[in-house]
C-alpha cells in the first residue's frame, strides 16, 4: 500500500453540508415504530411530570394552563435549539466557502491539514473514525470531521479507506 498520501482539493459546498451534516453511526434519527415510541413515551412522561408537579404544589384546576405554559417552553426550547444548530451549520458553511485549496499530507504519523484558515497535525490515536459518504471520505476526530472528496484520490476511495483505518488502528 501507499506509505503517504499527498492530497490537494476543494470541496463543493453540496458535499460540505452532506459531510458536516451526516448522522453519526450510532446516532440516527430513530424512524417508523422507534420514533413512535420514543415520541409517546416523550408525551407520557412530559404529562405525567406536568400533573404530578400541578398535583404537589397547585390545584387541579391549574392544570390546564400549566400545561400550556409547558409545552409552549418546549417549543420555545426547540425553536431555540433548531436557530442555534442551523447558525452553526451557516457559520461552517461560510468558513468552507471563503477557504482556498485544502491540503493534506497523510501518513502512517498523522495527518498535516492545511488551507488558508487553518494547519492542525493530528495523531492518529486523536482520530475516533473512518468513514465513506456518497463522494468522500470522512476523518472524525472528537472536535470536527476532515472531508477527503473522492474526486481527489488516485486510488479507489475503498482502498484509502482501509490504508487510513490500517493507520488508525496500529
Amino acid at each position: 500500500m501507499t506509505a503517504r498520501f499527498e492530497l490537494a482539493f476543494d470541496i463543493a459546498p453540496d458535499l460540505y453540508r452532506r459531510a458536516i451534516t451526516q448522522p453519526i453511526p450510532g446516532h440516527e434519527q430513530p424512524r417508523g415504530a422507534r420514533l413512535v415510541v420514543r415520541t409517546v413515551l416523550a408525551v407520557v412522561l412530559m404529562t405525567g411530570s406536568i400533573v404530578c408537579f400541578c398535583l404537589a404544589f397547585f390545584d387541579l384546576s391549574d392544570l390546564g394552563p400549566m400545561a400550556f405554559g409547558a409545552g409552549l417552553g418546549s417549543l420555545i426550547i426547540l425553536g431555540v435549539w433548531w436557530k442555534q444548530h442551523r447558525s452553526l451549520v451557516g457559520v461552517h458553511m461560510n468558513v468552507n466557502a471563503r477557504a482556498t485549496e485544502h491540503r493534506y499530507e497523510i501518513d502512517e504519523t498523522g495527518i498535516m491539514a492545511t488551507s488558508e484558515q487553518i494547519r492542525s497535525e493530528i495523531g492518529w490515536p486523536f482520530v475516533s473514525a473512518i468513514r465513506g459518504i456518497d463522494g468522500a471520505t470522512l476523518i472524525e476526530v472528537q472536535t470536527a470531521r476532515l472531508i477527503i472528496p473522492d474526486a481527489a484520490l488516485d486510488i479507489a476511495p475503498d482502498t484509502f479507506r482501509a490504508q487510513l483505518e490500517a493507520w488508525r488502528t496500529a
